[in-house]
């Protein structure tokens, strides 16, 4: 089996499509096996463009292709064979550190965002990440290191997101086996795989093939949550493009497939500073930014950005989690018919996403199933 890209989508509207593909160009460059939520990346830095203005804003909305505010995805399980999606924000402002009413009040209209004044010490980035673990069930810990609370350093803002969703057909562990997948093609390393039959939604077309996994939810949840599993025609190829998974989900139709995909776990955390910029988001980072939205001055910039991202495939469904923190600091401190067979034994990649709004919740990819 050779590399493959997995996708979890909360189908409706793409609305972190473009972002989504722009960072995984830039983290592929460098990563093997790779995870990110664009959803958890585009809200907690979508808090920051509220109080951004003049370039630093065009910037931002440029890089983020934020479109008009959609209705907060979140859904509480109806029973035990639902899924669960969490979603929460929040913001840590440092004692003494006056920041706009109406600031205030846009992150709670629009993003329901906690608010919180306290000291910076130590201690708070242990409430903080105590907070961001409790909210992801404890999948993304340490996220935020004391080091980040500097003299300069103002606010923290912070999102947290959590999934957690059973297979509609779920693999029989009975079925699972160790085989050979390719990281590259004369490097074969022994892997746990899964295989199921059945009908289940593909795709194909000149640079990849695609299968789709959906996860059970009730029957009249509005959020179809689907994990689509991509495969390359081409070994080191890549395929993903801004309207490649649009396309995926609107032209696939169910097939017999006979799938055999590598079980597999992956954590990541990103500094994304460097990456963002790469984007075109440079003001922000700059003591030239302007975030007087925040406090009515243009005395702040956006200091660092942390992802961290977990996702665990496995016969029964898929978890994952993911946290995004921003720091704003300063600026004076800156069979009779066969199965189809689809076998990912080769670096692929992965998306979780929505199926009704076509939201990307995580996208990554792997390299090696044992790393």
């Amino acid at each position: 089996m050779k590399r493959f890209l997995i996708l979890f989508v909360l189908l409706s509207h793409l609305i972190h499509a473009d972002f989504a593909y722009d960072l995984t160009q830039e983290i592929g460059k460098s990563q093997d096996n790779w995870v990110f939520s664009p959803l958890s990346i585009s809200s907690c830095l979508a808090m920051v463009q509220l109080g951004a203005r003049g370039v630093t804003a065009d910037e931002m909305r440029a890089v983020l292709r934020l479109s008009p505010a959609a209705a907060p995805l979140q859904h509480t399980p109806l029973s035990s064979k639902d899924f669960t999606l969490n979603i929460a924000q929040g913001m840590w402002v440092r004692e003494g550190f006056s920041i706009l009413p109406s600031y205030v009040e846009a992150l709670q209209e629009e993003y329901a965002a906690a608010v919180e004044c306290v000291p910076f010490t130590a201690e708070t980035a242990t409430k903080i990440n105590d907070w961001i673990a409790q909210k992801t069930n404890q999948k993304i810990q340490h996220l935020l290191s004391p080091a980040l609370f500097t003299n300069a350093s103002r606010m923290i803002l912070a999102n947290a997101l959590y999934f957690s969703g059973k297979w509609r057909s779920p693999f029989s562990v009975h079925n699972t086996y160790s085989a050979p997948f390719y990281p590259s093609p004369n490097q074969p390393a022994h892997v746990p795989f899964m295989h199921q039959k059945g009908f289940l939604p593909y795709f194909e077309n000149d640079q990849c093939k695609a299968v789709a996994l959906p996860l059970l939810t009730e029957t009249d949840s509005s959020l179809a949550p689907v994990c689509l599993l991509i495969l390359p025609h081409e070994f080191d190829s890549n395929p993903l493009g801004s309207r490649l998974i649009s396309q995926i989900l609107e032209e696939m139709s169910p097939s017999r497939i006979a799938l055999t995909v590598p079980k597999f776990r992956v954590e990541q955390q990103l500094e994304l500073a460097d990456l963002l910029q790469a984007l075109g988001m440079k003001q922000v980072f700059t003591p030239s930014a302007d975030l007087s939205g925040i406090d009515g001055l243009s005395a702040l910039y956006l200091s660092d950005v942390i992802h961290k991202s977990f996702l665990s495939f496995s016969e029964s469904g898929v978890e994952a989690a993911a946290a995004t923190a921003a720091v704003i600091s300063a600026t004076s401190g800156w069979m009779p018919i066969p199965h189809s067979p689809f076998v990912i034994d080769r670096p692929f990649y992965f998306v979780l996403a929505e199926r009704t709004t076509k939201t990307i919740l995580f996208i990554g990819h792997i390299q090696n199933p044992c790393d």
